[in-house]
């Protein structure tokens, strides 16, 4: 049987000396990440950044420089910077696959605007400010 290959991609969204994050719930851990999920059907890696946000952070983004990939259980997670307009306000959304769950059962737990020097440590984070020091 082939294995089945999902891609995902995921977003680094900075404000000032803050990058964005969310709280996912999966399988009873909790854990921050940042903003993205899987890519849909025929979607461009740009486009599924574009909805992925949208859907769990309800901000509208400007996708920019592709920042790294990396392999995953099911395929590859592709991170981009994305830019947001700074009047616009993040708010938690709901995972499509999600609405008919109570709340205390959704990935989507919590959505925060993090300090960088707090969660440079964060894998994802991390492999972010590693790229994005080797580009200036």
């Amino acid at each position: 049987m082939a294995k089945l290959t999902r891609h995902r991609v995921c977003a680094a969204i900075f404000r000032d000396d803050q990058i964005l994050m969310v709280r996912h719930r999966h399988h009873g851990k909790n854990y921050w990440t940042l903003p993205g999920g899987g890519v849909e059907g025929a979607e461009t890696l740009r486009e599924a950044v574009i909805r992925e946000v949208l859907e769990e952070t309800n901000l509208n983004v400007e996708v920019g420089r592709f920042l790294f990939q990396e392999f995953y259980s099911m395929g590859r997670n592709y991170c981009f910077e994305a830019l947001a307009n700074p009047q616009q306000k993040a708010w938690l959304g709901i995972d499509p696959e999600d609405k008919e769950k109570p709340v205390e059962e959704r990935i989507l737990q919590e959505l925060a605007w993090r300090e960088v020097s707090e969660v440079e440590s964060d894998r994802m984070v991390s492999k972010v400010l590693e790229t994005l020091r080797k580009t200036l």
